[in-house]
């Protein structure tokens, strides 16, 4: 929609520069019709500008030679010669061949205009800004426009009332195209005077429409003063885009449809009694000048509203559309994190239900027995270790539930973790329970990593536990070595002398935990059978890298 609307603006202004200028002897070689025909077809060369911006390009360059293209429809396709292709180093070299072409067009220009006129005052002033500003600045300015999406990680600050420095910089260069656009126009004598009511001097004349072009640069602040200064100073003798770029600006970013409709109003009334005073002051009665006011009001009023509530509308459209797609997101954030925690409620609801219940059954079995033992010493020891045992899993297990009703915002609470100075506790339960087990501590002693340590007990602690389940009261030894950057860990159990009794569940992950555990530090991890009979485990932990310093874990 945006390129149909381009074709036909672009299209349209061409087609009224070459009507107003078919009886003047240009440097077009071309007769009218085929000068227009020329024209429409160049527009609707914009059509393809995403797609093939080079040869779009050059083909506008083309229609520049030969007169039958304006320099809006140049300022188009240069545009999209910088947005729009893949190589930067084609898209600057056909940025150097478009200004090379220009400058004899605008040397051609300059014979034609400047050198009829009386005064060299003023042909120094015409030719100095036709071939200093105009000729340069009219490619110069919508190629940096066109470079402004691939500098957008550059630009995304924002700055003074603009949000971004992308916004800045393209509306610095829109109002430098709008200067360089109505000084050349006024400083050449093409514009007819056909906008406004008063004539003044060149000078005066070139000076208004640069001020005007630079009022541009508050299009977004404040649109409707914009535009509003904009038609007093074209009525006064100022030349430039800034009246449709103003009525765009508050279409687009304005909040008050009434002094839009008064802009509008304002505008058309300006346009029609200039024009209408210009040429009853020359004694001109044209019937066709009717047509040029129409079509006047219609590109310069009608069309840029049209766009300003096109592009605003979509603006708006973009904004709810990106808060819609944020809310979602957040509301998916929030419906994840419920089923999370939800899932954990049950998972510590069935841990509760099930493994505490037997472990709290268990020990009350455990006091029972030892109350009811008697002058049996030994059982009573053993009612009371599986006592102390079974407390000790409850108090564990009720951590690890604490932890799983924790919201994620929620610290959970510290508790003391195993060392290596536990060790000597941990063989004395299993010898309670009727394994022959012995610690050798051999090295030099010293503080080493927690986690190397947690994980050394660990290592310890689960291949005891598979000597209760699997060996019965095979004899076991535990061996912990100092090494200067390690720790190694080994637990060898011999075959047992009899049938273990009933075997006891297992998940079987936990040497494949240990595995797991040490590979994470960087250590080694073994587990099998002996040559002789019984198992061995051994892990090789590294202490160099780890720090000493810590506390308590979850």
């Amino acid at each position: 929609m945006l390129d149909v609307l381009i074709v036909l603006g672009c299209g349209g202004f061409d087609t009224l520069l070459a009507y107003e200028s078919r009886d003047e002897s240009g440097y077009t070689p071309l007769p009218w019709e085929v000068a227009s025909a020329l024209t429409a077809l160049v527009a609707l060369a914009l059509l393809a500008r995403r797609r093939h911006p080079l040869p779009v390009t050059l083909l506008v360059l083309a229609g520049i030679v030969l007169g039958t293209t304006s320099a809006v429809t140049l300022a188009a396709a240069v545009y999209a010669l910088a947005k729009y292709t893949p190589r930067m180093a084609r898209a600057f070299l056909i940025f150097l061949v478009t200004i090379l072409v220009l400058v004899p067009v605008g040397a051609l220009e300059l014979s034609r205009g400047v050198l009829a006129r009386e005064s060299f005052g003023e042909a120094l002033i015409v030719g100095g800004v036709l071939t200093g500003l105009m000729t340069f600045m009219l490619v110069g300015v919508p190629f940096v426009i066109g470079l402004c999406p691939r500098w957008w990680p550059l630009l995304s600050r924002r700055v003074l009332w603009w949000e971004t420095r992308t916004s800045m910089l393209f509306d610095v260069c829109v109002a430098l195209f709008a200067v360089v656009i109505g000084m050349a126009v006024s400083a050449a004598g093409d514009r007819g005077d056909a906008w406004a009511l008063l004539s003044p001097p060149l000078p005066l004349s070139v000076v208004l429409s640069g001020l005007t072009g630079l009022l541009l640069v508050l299009r977004r602040r404040n649109p409707a003063a914009v535009t509003a200064a904009g038609i007093v100073l074209e009525l006064f003798g100022g030349t430039g885009f800034t009246v449709p770029i103003g009525l765009y600006s508050h279409a687009k970013y304005g909040r008050s449809q009434r002094v839009l409709v008064g802009l509008v109003a304002a505008a058309v009334a300006g346009v029609a009694a200039g024009y209408a005073v210009s040429r009853l002051a020359r004694g001109e009665h044209r019937p066709q000048d009717l047509v040029l006011v129409v079509f006047g009001i219609g590109f310069f009023v009608v069309m840029p509203v049209l766009l300003g509530m096109y592009a605003g509308a979509r603006l708006s459209l973009i904004e709810s559309l990106r808060e819609k797609a944020e809310r979602l997101e957040r509301e998916q954030h929030l419906l994840a994190d419920r089923a999370r925690m939800e899932e954990r409620a049950r998972i510590a609801r069935e841990m509760h239900d099930v493994v505490a219940h037997r472990v709290s059954l268990m020990v009350v079995h455990a006091g029972a027995l030892e109350v009811s033992a008697g002058d049996d010493e030994r059982a009573a020891k053993t009612a009371e270790l599986i006592g102390q045992i079974g407390r000790q899993a409850l108090d564990e297990l009720r951590q690890v539930l604490g932890v799983l009703r924790l919201n994620e915002s929620e610290e959970a609470p510290l508790a003391p973790q195993p060392t290596l100075d536990d060790l000597a506790k941990l063989v004395d339960q299993s010898r309670a329970a009727g394994v022959p087990v012995t610690l050798h501590v051999t090295g030099e002693h010293r503080a080493v990593g927690k986690t190397a340590e947690r994980t050394a007990y660990r290592v310890v602690q689960e291949a005891l536990t598979n000597v209760h389940k699997h060996a019965g009261n095979a004899a076991t030894r535990v061996w912990l070595r100092y090494l200067p950057d390690a720790l190694q860990v080994t637990v060898e159990n011999e075959a047992p002398s009899r049938c273990p009794g009933p075997t006891l569940p297992s998940g079987g992950h936990g040497l494949v935990g240990l595995r797991e555990r040490v590979t994470v530090l960087g250590g080694t991890f073994e587990a099998g059978p002996r040559p002789g009979g019984g198992f061995r485990v051994a892990a090789l932990i590294p202490t160099g890298l780890i720090p000493t310093g810590g506390g308590s874990v979850n």
